[in-house]
């Protein structure tokens, strides 16, 4: 197992938390420590709990998991070796990450949407703004109640915390590069 001045879990933290526009302070008034806690924690110097972790993943809108993930810095992405985020309600639905990693202060993702399925169940927001290109295909996009359709080199913006489903009623898939910033996958 990777120890955690290997993993770089404070890093990760600064990171983050510099990449939201937050202070040391802020950030630690907001988990419920104290900044010269959260300091340490930033410099490796002290570990965090789990508990204390998952604080900082909720406030900063990142899954909890990044701060495990031992990611070097590779700045290319072959089209072979991307890492795929699935979703866990059982969907054929994929998400491609086109970035190396989660940690910068941007994401760029491509979802491909299989015949006749949606993005989920219900509508989705993120804290970030996101905008979408459509690379393949015909889509619906349901935002706040208003839907829009959207052919292949479409593109649409949807704004911070703004609940939004993507609707494929074609018997074809549909592959749909975004950019999300901060990143929240």
């Amino acid at each position: 197992m990777n120890s955690q001045k290997e993993l770089q879990i404070g890093k990760k933290v600064q990171a983050f938390r510099i990449a939201r526009g937050m202070t040391l302070r802020e950030l630690a008034k907001d988990i419920g420590i104290s900044a010269s806690m959260l300091s340490q924690i930033e410099r490796d110097l002290a570990n965090p709990s789990i508990s204390t972790l998952q604080s900082i993943a909720k406030v900063l809108s990142i899954p909890m998991f990044t701060f495990f993930k031992n990611e070097n810095e590779d700045l290319l992405v072959r089209s072979n070796a991307r890492k795929s985020i699935g979703i866990a309600d059982g969907s054929d639905l994929k998400y491609d990450l086109l970035t190396p990693n989660t940690i910068g202060s941007i994401q760029f993702c491509m979802m491909l949407i299989p015949p006749t399925n949606k993005s989920g169940a219900n509508p989705l927001s993120h804290i970030g703004e996101e905008v979408a290109y459509v690379l393949s295909g015909k889509i619906d996009i349901n935002i706040s109640g208003t839907t829009y359709h959207l052919n292949t080199d479409d593109s649409i913006r949807i704004p911070p915390m703004t609940e939004h489903l993507w609707i494929n009623n074609t018997d074809e898939e549909v592959r749909i590069i975004f950019a999300i910033s901060p990143p929240s996958y």
